[in-house]
């Protein structure tokens, strides 16, 4: 999700130049295994994004606003939705974009941070050691759906059944946390099968009716096929989720991505797998 942020942190500086003189307005950005929400607001001065990669069970929220120093580590933080004062809690920290603008990027948010916003008529996010703000979020429901739609187009063109996305239908849901999904051992295999320095990889899974994983494709032509081939392997044929389901409750074809991160020190070392 950190890379997901820093893509979302791109957009954002390169928008913030030119918001003064736009319209409040909602837009979306369609990439291929990604969604991003943007709400700008020229006369508050801030902007919020919300990214996603579909299927990923993972969220990042970034706001830009007056105020916000530079932190070098993730500190906790919350989102307060109002009217309805729900409060999501995650991890955060605050950026300076190339235009002095003050940013805070809060990563690791479950898609229940989704249901929070759409309604809400304003966020307010607050980190700890002091940074605070508040954005207006009008016709943030609208906006949701848009988001929410843009993850089932990209869901259903990678083989999911549509019907899982009609009210009362149900998208897989991991049995378990997907950083647990592939062992050390595999994780010292793939390290050893690629010689970039830093690897941020999506795989693309369809789950079968019984929540197996049927199918594996790397979603990048920098995955190696060596590396692509042994984090399939150590992913499929193995139930890890609970099957999507229609509205009249029928198992159906689901879709969903997890992500292997391997930074190179003296040697590759750790995973976060979305």
């Amino acid at each position: 999700m950190i890379t997901a942020l820093i893509g979302a942190l791109g957009l954002l500086g390169g928008t913030q130049a030119t918001s003064e003189h736009s319209v409040a307005r909602w837009s979306l950005q369609v990439e291929p295994a990604r969604c991003v929400l943007e709400r700008r607001n020229p006369e508050e001065g801030s902007t919020l994004s919300v990214d996603t990669t579909p299927g990923s069970d993972n969220y990042g929220v970034a706001i830009t606003a007056g105020g916000i120093d530079a932190s070098s580590s993730l500190l906790p933080a919350s989102l307060t939705f109002a009217p309805s004062q729900k409060v999501t809690t995650g991890l955060a920290r605050g950026v300076k974009l190339s235009n002095n603008t003050g940013a805070v990027l809060m990563q690791g948010l479950p898609p229940s941070v989704l249901d929070d916003l759409s309604g809400t008529s304003t966020v307010t996010i607050e980190v700890k050691k002091g940074i605070k703000t508040i954005v207006s979020v009008p016709g943030s429901t609208k906006a949701v759906e848009a988001l929410r739609n843009c993850i089932a187009d990209q869901l259903v063109e990678w083989g999911a059944d549509p019907a899982q996305f009609a009210p009362g239908g149900m998208m897989p849901a991991a049995l378990k946390d997907r950083d647990s999904w592939i062992s050390n051992g595999e994780l010292l295999k793939l390290a050893g099968q690629s010689q970039r320095t830093s690897i941020n990889d999506d795989f693309r899974l369809l789950i079968a009716m019984d929540g197996t994983v049927a199918e594996c494709h790397a979603m990048s032509d920098v995955t190696e096929p060596s590396l692509e081939k042994s984090a399939c392997a150590a992913v499929m044929k193995r139930r890890l989720f609970v099957p999507a389901r229609s509205s009249s409750g029928n198992a159906v074809l689901g879709a969903a991505t997890f992500r292997v991160s391997l930074m190179r020190h003296t040697s590759f070392v750790g995973s976060r797998p979305l």
